[in-house]
């Protein structure tokens, strides 16, 4: 299976691959490649254009404004039949057939951040299609720390921007409490890098301390008293 691109969600997926001794990948500059094999105990490995062809599975890990560029300077070198596995959250299947052309295209959506899940290690993809052995393909082809599932690819999207949107938001907002409450920029900067994710991710898994589980308590009371008096 061959990786298209190695930014954020590139270099994700080619940390996570099952084979670590042999990552196949193409990115527009084969030197960062080189430079991240000296980093590493894997094997990435630059597949260049004339080699696409010996790939039956691609995953194009490229941000929606580089998919027709790319497929119009390298369309040509896959093979027919090519199953194209589609990253970019924001372009809808049919957007990306019309770049892609006469191929088969999966949409495949990272649901979160590449960089946080990253460090730490845990993240779900989502393939919208009605077929189990292509969820099984991936899960075969990276390793247990990466999660693939069905779903719509438009769930995605709106989970993201919902997420973003709002965490954003609150991050400003609290930004702007800490500037007011007199807290130097050192340890504001880092509450505000850690905190939130840390927070976040305690949350999901359960493992909340003592603070963290009483303030669920107090907001869970108080948004049902707020139910209640609607």
């Amino acid at each position: 299976m061959l990786i298209i691109g190695f930014g954020k969600l590139g270099r994700l997926l080619a940390d996570c691959y099952a084979d670590s001794s042999k990552v196949p990948i193409y990115n527009r500059t084969k030197a960062s490649i080189e430079a991240a094999n000296r980093n590493t105990t894997r094997t990435f490995t630059y597949v260049p254009p004339e080699e696409f062809k010996h790939y039956s599975y691609v995953i194009v890990a490229l941000p929606a404004e580089a998919y027709q560029p790319f497929f119009e300077a390298y369309g040509a070198y896959f093979q027919e039949g090519t199953v194209f596995f589609h990253t970019a959250t924001s372009l809808m299947k049919e957007e990306a057939e019309e770049r892609l052309g006469e191929q088969t295209v999966i949409p495949l959506k990272l649901a979160g951040h590449a960089e946080h899940i990253a460090q730490t290690e845990l993240g779900t993809f989502v393939l919208d299609t009605k077929e189990d052995k292509m969820v099984k393909k991936l899960q075969a082809a990276f390793e247990k720390k990466l999660t693939f599932i069905k779903g719509a690819e438009e769930e995605v999207l709106t989970a993201n921007r919902l997420a973003t949107k709002h965490t954003l938001e609150s991050i400003v907002e609290l930004e702007q409490m800490l500037c007011e409450a007199s807290v130097d920029q050192p340890i504001r900067e880092s509450a505000l890098t850690h905190i939130p994710s840390g927070v976040a991710y305690s949350y999901m898994n359960g493992s909340l301390g003592h603070f963290g589980k009483q303030l669920v308590d107090e907001i869970k009371k108080r948004e049902a008293s707020n139910g209640e008096n609607r």
